[in-house]
């Protein structure tokens, strides 16, 4: 399941990047997407 949320000026492109850089190393360590290893966000706090 998806979720949104809000965020101030200048986190959009921090948050992204984080995830795309914490998906690379998951991908490369052999996690697939949606088992119970894969990293998911819980919270974000500014």
């Amino acid at each position: 399941m998806q979720r949104e949320f809000e965020c101030g000026d200048g986190w959009f492109e921090l948050i992204y990047q984080l995830s795309q850089d914490i998906e690379t190393v998951a991908r490369k360590n052999g996690l697939i997407p949606d088992s119970l290893e894969w990293p998911l966000c819980r919270q974000v706090n500014e």
